[in-house]
Parts: C-alpha cells; sequence; structure tokens
C-alpha cells in the first residue's frame, strides 16, 4: 500500500472521529455508591413517593427541610435519568426540584398520582392551621402548579387528619382517603374525598366517612376500581382480639357499595395487618396482609369482587 494512501485514510479517519456528534449519555449512575441524585440539599429529604410521567420517566415528591420546616416539593425524571424542573433553570438549581408548598407549619406523608396527562396530584397532612390537615396540589408535565397557591384544602374538620393516600378518579382527578380524629379524638376513622382535574372537590366537605367503627381503624391502602371509584383495605381494631382486615368500596360519587362499617376480609386470632391490594380486572381487588394467627408471622390472601 502506498505511503500517501495510508496517511490520507488516517487523516480522514480523524476528520470523521472529531466531527462526529457526541453520544448521547444517560444521567443514571451505574455505580451502587454513587446513585443518581434528586435531592441532596442540607436539611432532612424523607418519605419520596413516585408516579409514571407517561413517558418512560418518574415524577417523585418528598417532604423537604432545608428551609427549617418541612415543606412539599417534586421532581421529574426523563427515561434517562436527567432531572427536568425547574424547567430553563441552571444545574444546581435543576438538582433541588421544586416546591409544591411552603406554606407555615408542616407538611408531611406526600402522596401522589399521576393525572392521566403526564402531569400528577399530589396530598400531604398539613399544620398551617396549627392542628394537621389534609391538601392537595396538581402540577402538569412542565411542574406548573395548576390550582391554588400552597395547595386546596381536601380535609380541615377539626381534629387531626393525616397520612393520607390516592389515586386517579379515571378523569385526571383524583380520589384521596386518609386517617381521622374528628369524632371523639382518641379513635381514628376513614374519611376520603374526590377532587376534579380542575381543583373542585366533588364530594361532601370534609371528605365521606368510610369508617366510623369504634376502635382505630389504620394503615389505609387503596386502588381505583376501573369505573370511577375505588376500593379501600385497612386495618381494624374494633375487635377486643387484635387487629382485624376490612375493605370497602366507593363509586365516583362517593357512595359506599359493600357493607356500611366495611366488609371484612379476615377476624381470625393474632394480628392482620400491613394489607396491600391490586385491581383483579374486573372491578374488584386482590389483598394480600401479613397475619399473626398461628405461631410466628404468615402472609394470607383473598379475593373480593
Amino acid at each position: 500500500m502506498k505511503p500517501m494512501f495510508i496517511v490520507s485514510s488516517i487523516l480522514l479517519c480523524c476528520i470523521l472521529l472529531i466531527s462526529a456528534p457526541e453520544p448521547a449519555l444517560s444521567q443514571w449512575s451505574s455505580d451502587p455508591a454513587a446513585n443518581t441524585v434528586v435531592n441532596n440539599l442540607a436539611g432532612d429529604q424523607a418519605s419520596p413517593q413516585m408516579t409514571s410521567d407517561q413517558l418512560s420517566g418518574a415524577i417523585i415528591t418528598w417532604q423537604d427541610s432545608r428551609s427549617g420546616n418541612s415543606h412539599i416539593y417534586a421532581q421529574r425524571v426523563d427515561a434517562s435519568g436527567k432531572r427536568l424542573w425547574p424547567t430553563g433553570g441552571n444545574a444546581s438549581a435543576i438538582a433541588n426540584g421544586i416546591a409544591i408548598c411552603t406554606a407555615p407549619g408542616n407538611q408531611l406523608s406526600p402522596a401522589i398520582t399521576g393525572d392521566g396527562l403526564g402531569g400528577a396530584i399530589i396530598t400531604w397532612q398539613d399544620t398551617r392551621n396549627g392542628n394537621s390537615d389534609i391538601y392537595a396540589e396538581r402540577i402538569d408535565g412542565s411542574g406548573t402548579r395548576l390550582w391554588i397557591a400552597d395547595g386546596y384544602p381536601i380535609c380541615t374538620a377539626s381534629g387531626e387528619q393525616g397520612r393520607p393516600v390516592i389515586v386517579g378518579d379515571g378523569v385526571n382527578g383524583a380520589i384521596i382517603a386518609w386517617i381521622d380524629y374528628r369524632g371523639s379524638g382518641l379513635d381514628a376513622d376513614l374519611y376520603s374525598q374526590r377532587i376534579s382535574a380542575g381543583g373542585i372537590v366533588k364530594w361532601q366537605a370534609n371528605g365521606v366517612a368510610v369508617c366510623t367503627a369504634t376502635g382505630d381503624q389504620d394503615l389505609v391502602r387503596m386502588i381505583e376500581d376501573g369505573i370511577g371509584g375505588a376500593i379501600l383495605a385497612w386495618q381494624d381494631h374494633r375487635g377486643a382480639a387484635g387487629y382485624d382486615l376490612y375493605a370497602q368500596r366507593l363509586d365516583k360519587s362517593g357512595v359506599l357499595l359493600w357493607s356500611p362499617a366495611g366488609d371484612t376480609i379476615s377476624v381470625n386470632a393474632g394480628d392482620q395487618k400491613n394489607p396491600s391490594l391490586t385491581g383483579d380486572g374486573s372491578n374488584g381487588a386482590v389483598i394480600t396482609w401479613q397475619d399473626a394467627r398461628g405461631s410466628d408471622l404468615d402472609i394470607y390472601v383473598q379475593h373480593v369482587n
């Protein structure tokens, strides 16, 4: 081969390498000791919850004490792990996420669901009024807050309300349920509210009662029922022997569809606690839980149509 041809070939390869675009590198870390940062500012960031952005990415929310009190923040990451909020910000600003609620007092225990349009609805317990209430906010895919500043009040009844859970209602709004002490202030009950895509509550003020039986109703879990309502399961201390498992279904109007105090799932000896549930594809649910009816903890499951 002639020397001139070899030199020309090398020069051509160098030109192609220099002019070729740089490959798009993922933001995800492959090092388990150096994971992708969502927020690592001073102060505690805790209780992360997440939903899909419907574009192979995710929207994450958490409680954040960067300014002293605990507030609610959120961040969106795309499929490559790139942090997207606030849009147009610099690298350090993007890493910090966006404020969902920075009202006085503390905002705690966030929960999140997708709104069906690439955004999300976030709910939390909030002490801005002295006691703990329930608030919610909707954000679109760019991180813009769509309802009133610092969230819309879902429940501001007397007593304490906390630990909300949330699912979509199928029409870009959401159904929210929570633990509620508005009665005697001693026993925890369950209440629920539906809020529209426009930020309007659809059921009675401060929510409908899901279960107000004696004793504590606690650790509620909830799924969509597939036709605009929701199915809830919870651990229940109405009996003297310990915790049992109950469930209830609400339609899109907030009407209870099963037994008034909830359908019995398990009332065996020992505690039945920590329920989890999923849809059965036919508007019912499959419920599982940890069960102490024997000499140690076991796992049981039940199907409700």
